[in-house]
């Protein structure tokens, strides 16, 4: 696990499991002779409808075993939703359920981080700005909600949809702690 911090007043500060080097060289077509196991289980995660799903399901979740002792209690995981209007990666939420299975005092709330119009992929180019994130996304709070919320995201590259996430929660849970927690964290070679 590796600490990363993105932003500035107040930073958002956050643990990330291992490097993500993306399968394209950036710019490209050409394969990244970075590519790894870590990266190629990631995208397998995001193929839930693949027969390879669940190898990068188990992969990450035997990555993620020895730190679920370590995460805060009592807490939230809010999973940072897809580029789709409302749709939300299964595989996250499938590794949050059973991360909550194992840590009974942190919880997730499906649906309070949602992304209210669909933007372009951002890995095939779409706008990467915090204001394209806070535009599309909105946070709905719940009363007796836990004080510390976990942004659960696959993969970041810029941190801005974290900080937008962080804004959103912040805006109505202004005591909130918040940290970050992501898969992978992009490296370009």
């Amino acid at each position: 696990m590796t600490p990363f911090s993105v932003g500035y007043f107040p930073p958002l500060h956050g643990h990330y499991l291992a490097d993500y080097h993306p399968y394209y060289q950036s710019g490209t077509k050409a394969r990244n002779p970075a590519f790894d196991a870590h990266s190629q289980a990631i995208l397998n995660l995001k193929n839930p409808g693949k027969a390879y799903f669940g190898s990068g399901y188990q992969d990450l979740l035997a990555a993620l075993r020895p730190v679920i002792p370590q995460l805060r209690a009592p807490s939230e995981i809010v999973i940072i939703p897809s580029s789709g209007q409302d749709q939300v990666s299964v595989g996250l939420s499938a590794l949050a359920r059973r991360i909550c299975e194992r840590r009974p005092e942190v919880t997730m709330r499906e649906g309070c981080l949602r992304r209210t119009t669909t933007i372009e992929k951002l890995s095939r180019g779409g706008d990467r700005s915090q204001i394209t994130h806070l535009q599309s996304m909105q946070y709905t709070t719940a009363p007796n909600a836990p004080g510390v919320k976990i942004l659960f995201d696959d993969v970041t590259t810029t941190g801005n949809s974290l900080l937008a996430a962080a804004t959103l929660i912040r805006a109505q849970e202004p005591h909130a702690e918040i940290v970050a927690f992501v898969l992978g964290k992009t490296v370009h070679a």
